[in-house]
């Protein structure tokens, strides 16, 4: 498998910024998001600020940011903090850059193709094994370095373990589960109770 150093977050957004930063203080792991937004980029290769989204917070130098799709090349875990809505065609669209081996980490809540979660459509359109980062967390949170539970969920529990090791050392936690459907569901739910109630 390949090494999995080299961390690519798909979105600038505040999620990924947010998770970006935080396994970027680690010395170890080379973490660079991939954005279209230019302005975006701008800002936090100059200034180490996400100007857009969080204004106010200095980020840690050694946090990447370009919109040069060729980083994928090179990537052993891309983490998806696109729109769910733009995940599967946005992944079908750069899928020839992505080594077959790079770890698929979906961060986005939604469905994907016609009723499928959008683990499935990964898995189903792409080689690469998939699996899904979700909790009930905030960027806000994130960024101001408080301490965050998530869960990583993969069909294959080796995938998942391997995966844990990334977030050592940061403040994020992690506990890990084969109910890739199950995480997904509860995601979705998630956004739906919280608009309800």
């Amino acid at each position: 498998m390949r090494k999995m150093q080299n961390i690519v977050f798909l979105g600038a957004g505040s999620i990924g910024t947010a998770l970006g930063n935080s396994l970027a203080v680690r010395s170890d792991l080379n973490v660079s998001l991939l954005s279209i937004e230019h302005d975006v980029v701008e800002t936090i290769t100059t200034s180490h600020i996400n100007q857009k989204y969080f204004p106010n917070i200095r980020l840690t130098p050694a946090l990447n940011a370009t919109t040069d799709q060729s980083i994928l090349k090179n990537a052993g875990v891309v983490f998806i903090a696109i729109p769910s809505v733009a995940v599967v065609d946005y992944m079908q669209l750069i899928r020839l850059l992505l080594p077959e081996n790079a770890i698929l980490v979906n961060l986005a809540k939604g469905f994907g193709c016609h009723d499928q979660i959008i683990s499935q459509c990964l898995a189903e359109h792409l080689p690469n094994p998939v699996c899904a980062l979700k909790g009930p967390s905030f960027a806000r949170e994130i960024i101001n370095n408080s301490p965050t539970a998530f869960t990583l969920a993969s069909t294959d529990i080796e995938l998942c373990r391997s995966l844990e090791s990334l977030f050592e050392e940061t403040n994020l936690f992690v506990d890990t589960t084969t109910d890739l459907l199950g995480v997904e569901i509860v995601s979705i739910l998630k956004n739906i109770y919280a608009i309800r109630y």
